[in-house]
């Protein structure tokens, strides 16, 4: 009996598992786990990579149109004229005018472009549309007077020395993306008085 019972314990079916067999199984779960980590870790890395890139690339477009959004809305108050039609005697005084529409909502509402000092805007055509893709775009507008010696240093807004300097800044969701200005004297302005030679924006709708 006794014989019988341990020949019963140690049956092929019932055999323990050696110890080599043991060591190699938990080591292959090491590997494993290890190279899913690895695999997790390159995949990440890889993830951040590419949305670094993305946003580097949607940066890059958004300056672009910045830049084309800027020129655009300089060369239109460029054509505008230096005297307000209605008031020209006040041409030397920068800001708007008596009789100017109080409220304004619209460019067209502005009839001389320094009444267009310190405007404001989400992008639109001059009659109010707003351009496609510039929804988070801000322009923003100064006109100043400059002096007639140095064209680098600005005069008060009532003295009308016959040159101004218009600058437009275009931001997204407060980030300069853009910054151009031109000096314009009044003889320029006569010459291009309503001529609108505005580029086109990047999709955008244009006026």
């Amino acid at each position: 009996m006794k014989y019988q019972r341990q020949h019963h314990i140690g049956s092929p079916g019932q055999r323990s598992p050696s110890p080599q067999h043991v060591h190699r199984a938990a080591f292959t779960i090491a590997e494993t786990a290890l190279a899913t980590l690895i695999v997790g870790l390159l995949v990440v890395g890889s993830l951040k990579s590419l949305s670094a890139s993305f946003q580097t690339h949607k940066f890059s477009e958004n300056r672009v149109r910045a830049l084309f959004l800027a020129e655009q809305l300089l060369i239109e108050l460029s054509s505008l004229s230096w005297f307000d039609p209605n008031t020209p005697a006040s041409a030397g005084t920068i800001g708007k005018d008596t009789g100017d529409t109080a409220t304004v909502t619209r460019r067209d509402q502005l009839d001389d472009m320094d009444d267009f000092h310190n405007w404001s805007e989400q992008p639109k055509s001059r009659s109010g549309v707003a351009l496609t893709g510039t929804s988070t775009m801000t322009r923003a507008v100064t006109v100043e007077n400059i002096s007639a010696t140095d064209p680098t240093v600005a005069v008060a807004g009532n003295v009308n020395t016959g040159i101004r300097r218009m600058t437009v800044i275009v931001t997204e969701n407060g980030t300069e993306l853009a910054r151009l200005s031109t000096l314009l004297t009044s003889s320029d302005n006569t010459l291009r008085a309503g001529v609108f030679e505005q580029p086109s924006v990047p999709n955008a709708v244009m006026p």
